[in-house]
């Protein structure tokens, strides 16, 4: 079974340079190419840190490219500490990945 899958990996919230990468990844791939993005976000421990979520990171300033490609991605969020020796944390952080990521390949075709 042949499947596609992309990973977007951002640190801050999205420059001027991601939205260019991301425009020309989607005129090289097509719109559709959304249906197997999973975005991975880092710096989780540093939003833990200031008491704030990503949902709340994300909506405070949060780009529009950014918002509009979360919502074609059908919210595939994922966030992960950079910091943290927590195995267990890690542990959930790479089976939350791993289980998007299976979601993504169980509906091609």
């Amino acid at each position: 079974m042949e499947y596609m899958q992309f990973f977007l990996y951002t640190r801050t919230l999205f420059s001027r340079q991601e939205e260019a990468a991301l425009q020309s990844f989607l005129k090289f791939f097509g719109a559709k190419i959304t249906n197997y993005i999973i975005l991975v976000f880092t710096g989780g421990d540093e939003l833990e840190d200031n008491d704030e979520t990503l949902a709340e990171h994300l909506g405070s300033g949060c780009p529009q490219p950014l918002k509009e490609l979360i919502h074609q991605c059908n919210g595939r969020v994922v966030l992960f500490d950079n910091r943290t020796t927590d195995r267990t944390k890690r542990d959930n952080q790479v089976q939350q990945l791993l289980s998007m990521s299976g979601k993504i390949v169980l509906r091609q075709p």
